[in-house]
């Protein structure tokens, strides 16, 4: 929640030109929107070339995403990190000193970030992390609408990218933290994004 209090301008990833100029952080994308639409239908054909998605539910996520997208209009950007996942902070169990690999960071919005935990971690670790996120800042009004969106265009980016390096491919099961070990990574890959979809039908 703290790192999250740094505004950005622009949004997306770095325009690392201006950064090394003028030593100015500024995102690439005029909006929040065109950030998030980045490649997304690169990556949805890629999906449904790979079946791992059928043309039924390409077309169901293209359908919700334009149903909710009026949430991802933020006017402000921020510092978010994009893999705020537990491997990447150092520190004790009760204080973090420290959130390494920076290479995905991004201007953005913070509930980007949240849906990055929520990703990899079930409800028993997320909803304790966002309690202690809100003693230090409040949730937006539409916060879930924002977290589904968010968690959906992360899991399809994911799913790309596991998918073009063959990592659903090997023979072993899911042992990172708080995945079942019965699953394999693509069936836990799915599940995460359908997680997204079937609550953002919900609301």
């Amino acid at each position: 929640a703290k790192l999250h209090s740094i505004k950005l301008d622009g949004f997306g990833f770095f325009n690392t030109e201006v950064l090394r100029k003028k030593n100015k952080i500024i995102g690439l994308d005029k909006t929040n929107k065109q950030y998030f639409d980045k490649k997304l239908q690169d990556h949805l054909k890629y999906l449904q070339d790979t079946t791992f998605l059928t043309g039924k539910e390409v077309k169901e996520i293209e359908g919700l995403i334009d149903k909710f997208k009026k949430h991802l209009d933020i006017k402000q950007g921020y510092m978010v990190h994009k893999d705020v996942a537990y491997w990447n902070m150092v520190g004790t169990p009760k204080k973090v000193n420290a959130i390494v690999d920076w290479d995905d960071v991004i201007s953005g919005d913070p509930i980007d970030d949240l849906a990055v935990e929520r990703c990899f971690y079930g409800e028993d670790v997320f909803n304790p992390m966002l309690e202690g996120y809100k003693e230090i800042t409040s949730l937006p009004d539409d916060f879930y609408p924002r977290l589904w969106l968010y968690l959906i265009r992360n899991m399809l980016w994911k799913a790309v990218f596991r998918i073009f390096m063959k990592y659903m491919d090997m023979d072993v099961k899911v042992s990172l933290l708080n995945r079942s070990k019965d699953k394999s990574l693509k069936e836990f890959t799915y599940n995460q994004l359908y997680l997204g979809i079937n609550n953002l039908k919900k609301l």
